[in-house]
């Protein structure tokens, strides 16, 4: 647990609180407790520190009772730098009401990670709200599911092969045709942001898996056409991620005449992919 936490603090501003709670929670830490950061200088983040033990979890949060910016009056403090105020019982009281107020503000602001509102883990249905089937709604889920990528979101048309234009029985030549199916098509590029060679390492592993896992669920009922590809800084080719083989891993194939990015995805999204 000690190397998980010295890793994510290492890290801790590249984190938002759902990509957060989801590692923890993939890690078998216990569940968190918040607390607010008792610096009198607010921090340039929200998380500021996660101390991760065996029988415990401690998220610190720049706001709260104890934050910069407290909403309790001057009267609290000024009382625990009296010699017959002990100083530690009246902090643990008030952090008891702290993790109470961060929890709910975090439970608000990031509904799909509150365990009481999805006693049974199924928190896709909420999604529906973000409109997935618009570049707005992909960037959001694309985001939330590669946290460690910047993503950009395009919308497109799948051209066809070309077909012979005519005019009754005259020939005018050919023109190309727009093959969309009636389907929305999108162009999704995930960019890996510079966080060293292990994350470069893992994040072509895991771009297929995160894909069908996390966001298939919810993309599939809206009938899109995705062409979803990842670049990072130490790819120098065009590389196509194939179907799960025998092994249970997704070869990469070279990709030759197209830029040095990773083809993730390439097709219609619907059931047959769950």
């Amino acid at each position: 647990m000690k190397r998980l936490e010295a890793r994510i603090n290492e890290r801790i501003g590249s984190f938002d609180l759902p990509a957060l709670l989801a590692l923890l929670k993939a890690e078998g830490a216990p569940v968190p407790r918040f607390e607010s950061d008792d610096e009198r200088v607010s921090p340039t983040r929200l998380i500021t520190s996660v101390r991760v033990g065996e029988d415990e979890t401690v998220v610190r949060i720049h706001t709260g009772l104890l934050g910069a910016a407290t909403p309790l009056p001057a009267y609290f403090f000024a009382r625990m730098g009296e010699e017959n105020v002990d100083e530690a019982k009246a902090l643990g009281f008030l952090r008891f009401f702290d993790h109470l107020l961060l929890a709910r503000l975090i439970s608000g602001a990031f509904p799909e990670v509150d365990p009481c509102r999805h006693p049974r883990g199924e928190s896709t249905d909420y999604l529906s709200l973000l409109h997935p089937g618009t570049p707005s709604g992909l960037h959001t889920l694309f985001s939330s599911a590669f946290p460690e990528c910047a993503v950009t979101v395009k919308r497109c048309r799948s051209v066809g092969p070309p077909q012979p234009k005519r005019l009754g029985v005259y020939a005018l030549g050919e023109a190309v045709s727009q093959k969309t199916g009636g389907k929305p098509a999108y162009r999704v590029h995930l960019r890996v942001r510079d966080a060293g060679g292990e994350c470069r390492l893992l994040v072509p592993e895991s771009a297929r898996k995160r894909f069908l896992t996390h966001l298939i669920p919810v993309l599939y009922r809206y009938g899109l056409h995705l062409t979803v590809t990842l670049s990072h800084a130490g790819l120098k080719q065009g590389l196509c991620l194939g179907n799960e083989g025998l092994l249970g891993i997704h070869p990469m194939r070279e990709k030759k005449g197209v830029a040095p990015k990773l083809h993730v995805f390439d097709g219609a999204v619907d059931e047959r992919l769950l």
